[in-house]
């Protein structure tokens, strides 16, 4: 099965894409059920899945999500384990000029001509769920997540993960995650024919350290019988991810580097089919001794969209930075 999904994946939606789900699956009502195999979250079934991931979303605070993390003895989440490298990381990818024992956390970007650490997702929830190897757990099926794709290991065991994590391409049971990001140098492109849009903008001081503000609104593929996305949904929108980073330069690397104070601020519209508009703001976001913030929020249906983000704080120089990136 190939098909094509946004770089939020809508996992809530797992039962859609690759599975039918029996109708006896009971629904889990207990957040605490879920246990940690070989450092990986396993969730019973689907709704407990989905229990779980829509509780999650409802709390995106930082230090909330930190103590729902720390309650799984042996798991470390993709945020912890991108979160936990150093400078150390970083010069050791730019000496050997490879991602080699870091592409299950991170990927490199070229934007602007700079080269930028990046996690595998930027969605807050999902960084949380799958751990530093970029796989989860649901009933009798693995999960494993990379940059471009979702990729699906029925009946999973052991065998199958290691040959997923060694030999991802030659696994044909995947979704491709596609996405389009706008930067300074192409920002005359269209963003009509785009599923994902993302837009950051930064601020740098002291040559080495800079604040980065990303918003990424979100498409939903078509579901046209012509399997022609762009048909019906090119240029419209269900949902939208924030992001305020404190960024630092290691070896000619950016990447994410703690601040006194971090802050993130954000807004965004969309304009419905019977021409309703409705606006909406993003209640500011503080954070401390911090390197990066992030927010999503969902809408429900495609519509065209428009939004802003800001990125600002304390930096290590002790004065307040700040930058604002709008469509």
């Amino acid at each position: 099965m190939k098909n094509t999904c946004t770089k939020m994946l809508a996992l809530a939606f797992f039962c859609g894409l690759f599975q039918s789900c029996s109708k006896d699956e009971q629904i889990v009502d207990k957040l605490d059920t879920i246990e940690v195999k070989s450092g990986r979250l396993s969730f019973e079934n689907q709704a407990h899945f989905d229990l779980v991931f829509d509780e999650l979303m409802k709390n995106q605070e930082s230090d909330y999500l930190n103590s729902w993390e720390s309650q799984h003895k042996g798991f470390t989440s993709m945020k912890s384990a991108y979160d936990n490298l150093t400078d150390v990381d970083f010069e050791k990818i730019a000496q050997q000029n490879s991602l080699k024992g870091y592409e299950n956390v991170l990927q490199i970007r070229v934007e602007n001509g700079e080269k930028e650490a990046a996690a595998v997702t930027d969605h807050p929830i999902m960084a949380r769920i799958f751990n530093h190897e970029g796989l989860l757990l649901i009933g009798k099926d693995a999960f494993k997540l990379q940059k471009d794709r979702l990729i699906k290991i029925d009946s999973y065991n052991e065998e199958k993960i290691q040959k997923a994590l060694n030999s991802p391409d030659e696994n044909s049971n995947y979704l491709k995650i596609e996405s389009k990001r706008i930067t300074e140098e192409s920002k005359d492109l269209s963003a009509s024919r785009v599923l994902d849009l993302e837009r950051s903008c930064t601020t740098t001081y002291d040559t080495r350290y800079r604040f980065k503000g990303i918003f990424a609104l979100i498409g939903t593929v078509s579901v046209n019988p012509s399997g022609d996305w762009t048909a019906d949904f090119s240029g419209r929108f269900s949902s939208i991810i924030w992001i305020a980073q404190h960024r630092k330069r290691t070896a000619f690397i950016w990447h994410n580097d703690k601040t006194t104070e971090l802050r993130l601020n954000g807004t965004v519209a969309y304009l419905d089919d019977n021409g309703g508009f409705f606006p909406g703001t993003l209640t500011e976001i503080v954070g401390y001794n911090i390197n990066e913030i992030a927010s999503a929020h969902g809408w429900g249906g495609n519509y065209r969209a428009t939004a802003s983000v800001t990125s600002s704080g304390i930096g290590t120089d002790g004065s307040f930075h700040g930058c604002t990136e709008t469509r």
